[in-house]
């Protein structure tokens, strides 16, 4: 029997190398199919930028604080 899907997880293994990039574009093609889509990046340091894309992309109304949960300032 087939069991839908319910969620995904991008790991990598350094900064810079798309997990953001490649998570904010799957999250914006599954929203403009209709799916209900939630987003998370666990941790963040010194920029909110991530967060926001990832926000952006998505839909979600949550703050960043709520993407974002610990977030560490430069």
């Amino acid at each position: 029997m087939y069991k839908p899907m319910t969620g995904v997880i991008i790991t990598g293994t350094d900064t810079g190398v798309g997990k953001t990039f490649v998570s904010a574009l799957l999250a914006e093609a599954l929203r403009r199919r209709g799916v209900s889509v939630g987003v998370m990046k666990p941790y963040a340091s010194g920029s909110w930028s991530d967060a926001r894309s990832l926000k952006n992309a998505s839909g979600v109304k949550d703050p960043l604080s709520v993407i974002t949960p610990a977030y560490f300032s430069k």
